[in-house]
């Protein structure tokens, strides 16, 4: 093969390099954006987790206005939930829910918090219920 039948196949070869090395690069983004919306979603799991126990334990040394906390009256309550609405993302569109149930004979609190990450249009939430003595 002569030098001149050869015009052309360097830049062929160089773009097909070129190629191969974008879909790299966008590979490693992507996995990278998505990394990003895992850690972001565990996060606020993990701010409803504490605000979750945080309740409960104000819940139990103040078992006897229960009531209030239910209907959400009650100022401990309310502070709490200014400050998860200052933590949490889309807190205010969905608000938690304090709910008494009873399980075979005995009474539990049930509170559940629900957020929204920013890249998903659906509810996340986190239930933890807690016995009454």
């Amino acid at each position: 093969m002569k030098i001149k039948d050869k015009n052309g196949y360097l830049i062929i070869e160089t773009l097909i390099a070129v190629l191969v090395f974008s879909f790299g690069i966008i590979s490693i983004l992507n996995y990278q954006k998505d990394s990003i919306a895992v850690q972001s979603t565990n996060q606020n799991r993990i701010i409803a987790i504490n605000y979750a126990n945080k309740l409960a334990n104000i819940l139990l040394l103040d078992q006897g206005n229960v009531s209030n906390y239910i209907g959400g009256t009650s100022n401990n309550y309310q502070n709490w939930l200014l400050e998860l609405k200052s933590q949490l993302p889309y807190v205010n569109e969905k608000e938690p829910t304090v709910n008494l149930i009873e399980v075979d004979g005995k009474q539990f609190l049930s509170i559940t918090i629900y957020w929204k990450n920013s890249t998903s249009s659906n509810f996340s939430n986190y239930n933890i219920k807690i016995g009454l003595v």
